[in-house]
């Protein structure tokens, strides 16, 4: 309905209610959008950067710092209250760079995401817990930039009807990522647990660049979508 207010159409028109596709045709629907197919593409990668810290980033604390369990508990949440100022950040920038053409934004989340992957090496090789806590309030702010920037976009090219479908979709492509994660285990029992964390970043550069690629994309795309929905 939003779709076709904004293009003009009569409140007859708004008001009309689609009936939902069947989910083999909903996929049908985001796989024809081209930025959708590389969004999804990139997904994988990104959960390995986001899921796999977090699941490092535990035995980090415990291994190189010494920190107990309630030790561990008190840093991240500690760091946690700070994705609020990724939120403030992202979406101020954002909601600049989606006037100047969506595209923009996900070159900016692309961006995002290889910074991340940067401090997580920085991280991995912190020589004491307040430079490590420091980077890791860092990687909270860019977590909180990212996803919800990822989010606001596929709501943008998802067709209408096939929304809620696509941000499911959107989730299924974590888990092929979610499969590379007993590597990164296996790297960091055998090197150490150092090694595991800095393979972060090249998985999160692959994943920024291909959201990059999706940009010169993403305006048609959206265009589309509002042309066949109004």
């Amino acid at each position: 309905a939003h779709e076709r207010r904004a293009a003009g159409a009569e409140a007859e028109a708004v008001d009309i209610e689609e009936a939902p596709p069947s989910f083999a045709e909903a996929w049908r629907m985001a796989w024809k959008i081209a930025s959708l197919r590389r969004m999804f593409a990139a997904m994988p990668f990104l959960a390995v950067g986001l899921i796999g810290f977090g699941s490092l980033n535990i035995l980090f604390l415990e291994e190189v710092f010494g920190l107990g369990v309630r030790g561990r508990a008190i840093f991240v949440a500690a760091s946690a209250p700070l994705s609020v100022i990724g939120l403030v950040i992202g979406g101020r920038v954002a909601t600049r760079l989606l006037a100047r053409g969506p595209g923009l934004v996900l070159r900016f989340l692309a961006l995002t995401s290889v910074v991340q992957g940067g401090l997580a090496v920085l991280y991995a090789l912190s020589p004491n817990l307040g430079i490590a806590f420091g980077l890791s309030a860092t990687m909270a702010i860019c977590a909180a930039i990212l996803l919800p920037g990822i989010f606001t976009i596929l709501s943008m090219v998802a067709p209408p009807r096939a929304r809620a479908m696509v941000f499911s979709f959107n989730n299924l492509w974590l888990l092929p990522g979610l499969l590379v994660l007993p590597f990164i285990g296996w790297i960091a029992d055998n090197w150490g647990i150092r090694y595991g964390m800095v393979v972060l970043l090249p998985v999160a550069v692959i994943g920024g660049l291909i959201i990059s690629s999706a940009g010169s994309l993403v305006a048609g795309d959206i265009e589309d979508v509002w042309r066949t929905s109004a």
